[in-house]
């Protein structure tokens, strides 16, 4: 294994797991906490506000879209491609959904400021290594974005799988807000906008798949 930097593997090597299947295979709280702590350490590691640039870009706001629809046309839709436009012409474009993207991100321009971020922060693209410790990978869509709106991407994704394990992120959630947003001084109000947001379209997501209707 070759690090070349605490963040960075870069050297894939046998035995290191993703955050994913270290969370999915773990029979401990206790230790996925751990897990997803030492990743959002390393995440507030990597943002950092850029002063000079305005927040109300069009980066942002397309960010914010890309992470929404990301989130909602993710996994079991990947591969039922059939019924994915169904999907996004019965429920992205005729529920109040669209409205309500359409008002986070006009909100985000006079909210939120730009800063660096990973681009791609999800539940695949963190290894858990042997001594439990994590490393962000796949940087390839790092840049300018909006930090509130990845950071829920994240925790939506925790939630996510933690309905399906039966497990609470009541502990996540305390992270979240003592040791990332507080720090970093991000906007709590936003993030927590953007994560009821996730929430509910990955509910949507379910009921439809379940169902094939709103």
């Amino acid at each position: 294994m070759r690090l070349e930097n605490d963040l960075v593997l870069t050297e894939y090597y046998a035995g290191a797991r993703t955050l994913r299947e270290a969370v999915s295979n773990s029979t401990s709280d206790a230790s996925i906490v751990r897990f997803v702590e030492d990743a959002l350490a390393n995440w507030t590691r990597l943002v950092q506000e850029d002063p000079d640039i305005a927040s109300g870009t069009p980066e942002g706001a397309q960010m914010i879209s890309r992470y929404f629809y990301s989130l909602l046309c993710s996994g079991p839709l990947d591969t039922q491609q059939g019924r994915l436009e169904e999907y996004r012409n019965k429920v992205l474009f005729k529920t109040s959904f669209r409205p309500a993207l359409s008002s986070l991100v006009h909100s985000a321009s006079n909210t939120v400021r730009l800063r660096t971020v990973h681009g791609d922060f999800h539940l695949s693209n963190v290894l858990v290594l042997d001594d439990s410790s994590t490393r962000l990978i796949d940087f390839e869509e790092a840049g300018k974005g909006v930090a509130e709106a990845e950071l829920a991407y994240f925790q939506s994704q925790i939630w996510m799988l933690g309905q399906s394990l039966g497990m609470s992120t009541d502990a996540v959630d305390r992270i979240i807000a003592e040791q990332v947003c507080a720090p970093l001084g991000l906007h709590e109000g936003f993030y927590l906008r953007c994560r009821e947001l996730f929430h509910r379209g990955i509910a949507l997501n379910t009921r439809f798949l379940a169902n094939g209707r709103r």
